[in-house]
């Protein structure tokens, strides 16, 4: 698509995003996404990978122009709502806010609702590795 990519790129002196693309002025981080569920959380799964999805929003998508949480085909994981359009739903992102902070802690909760306003999720990628593809969904507006 002629983008120039790295792969583990250092954002800073702590984050590292899966892959980094740029061309021509626009840039994009894409991370990837397993579905890996630690095994105390399987009761909360759905909550559990709805707050980390928001925390890897919150850690990369403000270091590029668009941001996409990559995924095997075969999964549709559970996505922040908060973090999908362009408008900000206070009552939502306080409910993700609570979310977050129960599974990674009062730190990444005041990221959230700090940045939230102004980091967004661009789109999902859907892999599938037998057929060598991708499927780009962007969000919208």
């Amino acid at each position: 698509m002629g983008f120039k990519s790295a792969v583990e790129y250092k954002i800073d002196d702590v984050h590292v995003a899966d892959v980094y693309a740029y061309r021509d002025g626009e840039s994009i981080i894409v991370e990837v996404e397993t579905g890996y569920l630690p095994p105390m959380f399987i009761s909360r799964a759905e909550d559990y990978i709805e707050a980390k999805v928001a925390v890897k929003a919150i850690k990369y998508s403000c270091a590029a122009d668009k941001f996409y949480i990559a995924m095997p085909s075969y999964l549709r994981l559970p996505m922040p709502q908060a973090l999908m359009s362009s408008s900000v739903n206070l009552s939502e992102l306080k409910l993700l806010g609570a979310k977050v902070r129960e599974f990674f802690g009062d730190r990444w909760e005041a990221a959230l609702l700090e940045r939230g306003d102004r980091c967004r999720i661009t789109g999902a990628m859907y892999v599938n590795i037998a057929k060598r593809s991708v499927n780009v969904v962007d969000f919208g507006e």
